[in-house]
């Protein structure tokens, strides 16, 4: 669960932080692309440790006849 967290986490750097760097803050794209390396490479590095609660839901439809 982790590592694919991660590995989300890594690839929503560029779609979150592309238009912030480009429209608001007028870097070039290659200039916001250098400043996403430093996120990104946070996030590999095992010495750092983040905890996020998860809530997962669930549920399925009720079996023909079955009261609610």
């Amino acid at each position: 669960m982790g590592l694919y967290f991660q590995t989300q986490s890594i690839d929503a750097v560029e779609p979150v932080s592309m238009a912030l760097f480009t429209r608001a803050l007028d870097f070039s794209p290659e200039q916001a692309q250098l400043m996403m390396i430093g996120p990104r490479q946070g996030m590999r590095n095992p010495d750092y440790h983040l905890y996020i609660k998860f809530h997962f839901v669930y549920g399925r439809k009720p079996f023909e006849g079955e009261r609610v």
